[in-house]
């Protein structure tokens, strides 16, 4: 009884770190690796800007922790783009896993009522398919956010070019 307890507060507490792993960063950390040229076009330069932006600041303590800690505690592990961006992808995916059917459906923002099958159950219990299929669907739906943000960034970028080229200087009100 003791160790089923023990192993509830485990998976209880890796539950919680896996939801904030799926509304953290590592989304912007991985966005290069899922927004490519090959499927995405221009759209991944704007996820290699965010990125890049993002590279060049010093990570929060928690980011720190995740993604680079690991890897320069081995000897000779290199920080890589790739290294950053594969494993954030990886910490992602695997968060997914952790996670509650719920907290899924949740994520996803569905507003219908999850059948009783599924209430309560962690993802990781579920049959090999069903595991992949609400893990992708659940990675699609994250990364379909990022890249309407990515598209909201370049239409203000659009609109602003416009409206310099196209609009009136306002005015300066005299005192």
């Amino acid at each position: 009884m003791a160790n089923e307890k023990d192993d509830n507060a485990k998976r209880e507490e890796g539950r919680a770190v896996a939801l904030k792993n799926i509304d953290s960063q590592l989304w912007d950390y991985a966005l290069p690796k899922f927004v490519t040229f090959e499927n995405f076009g221009k759209l991944s330069e704007g996820a290699k800007e965010k990125y890049s932006a993002l590279i060049q600041k010093v990570p929060s303590q928690e980011m720190y922790e995740r993604l680079f800690a690991p890897q320069l505690s081995n000897e000779g592990g290199a920080v890589t783009s790739p290294y950053i961006q594969n494993s954030s992808a990886a910490i992602i995916q695997q968060s997914f896993a952790m996670l509650k059917v719920d907290d899924i459906v949740k994520y996803v923002d569905i507003k219908g009522k999850v059948k009783e099958s599924y209430k309560g159950k962690f993802v990781a219990d579920l049959d090999k398919k069903e595991v992949g299929t609400l893990i992708s669907y659940a990675m699609q739906y994250g990364l379909n956010k990022k890249i309407v943000e990515l598209v909201g960034d370049e239409s203000k970028g659009i609109t602003s070019g416009l409206e310099k080229l196209i609009c009136e200087e306002p005015k300066e009100e005299k005192k």
